[in-house]
């Protein structure tokens, strides 16, 4: 089996190394290669680059992981990887914690030392980045993404595709709508409605989401 990172950028160089390491200890796949539609080239970070059309008639030779820390682009990737008959597949890192009664969904990325505690649902190609902790009974939507160091209490529910920037804190039971994005540092007290941005401490909607654009 031959894993394919989608998207042979930034993040793709970090997921690159975790799935090196991974693969010294367990020789889960044959190959990693990066795989992308419009990089101009056939070699990126050392590791070969192909198109995803290359696999087509052969598309159980390869799984795939999404390299993009923008939940739109994660979410329209993940269904073009779908209806080109492709599977996602999850990437964790060996330093994170993993409760057994967590539940993962497909296309799940969980980067170096964070914790996803008792009963907590990861929805399909939900990306978790570095020291992130789940609390217990919380459940993430599909396409989103919890950047470093960001912390969030028990029970609480966060909608599909929203992002929550590096060092933020999200209280217990709350409600944190889809298409949001919660800015870097901001500390939440209570719901998120959806498709807002809220930043700062305690947190307030600043505008609404619009664009689903995270970066400039």
């Amino acid at each position: 089996m031959i894993l394919g990172i989608y998207c042979a950028g930034r993040l793709g160089k970090e997921l690159y190394d975790i799935a090196t390491r991974i693969n010294q200890a367990s020789s889960r796949w044959e190959k990693i290669v990066f795989v992308d539609d419009v990089f101009d080239g056939y070699e990126f970070y050392g590791a070969e680059v192909h198109r995803p059309e290359e696999y087509l008639d052969e598309p159980g030779r390869i799984e795939i992981i999404i390299a993009n820390g923008t939940p739109a682009n994660r979410k329209s990737i993940r269904e073009k990887v779908e209806r080109m008959g492709f599977s996602l597949t999850n990437l964790i890192d060996p330093t994170a914690i993993i409760s057994p009664t967590a539940r993962l969904g497909k296309g799940i990325i969980i980067t170096p030392f964070s914790t996803i505690s008792s009963d907590a649902v990861l929805h399909d190609n939900v990306l978790i980045q570095s020291y992130v902790r789940v609390g217990h009974d919380i459940e993430i939507g599909e396409d989103s993404v919890l950047s470093s160091n960001v912390g969030i209490g028990g029970k609480t529910t966060v909608g599909a595709q929203t992002y929550i920037g590096m060092g933020a804190v999200v209280k217990d039971e709350l409600l944190v709508g889809s298409g949001s994005i919660i800015g870097m540092g901001a500390v939440v007290h209570t719901d998120v409605p959806d498709g807002v941005t809220m930043v700062g401490l305690p947190a307030r909607v600043s505008k609404m989401n619009e664009t689903g654009k995270v970066f400039k």
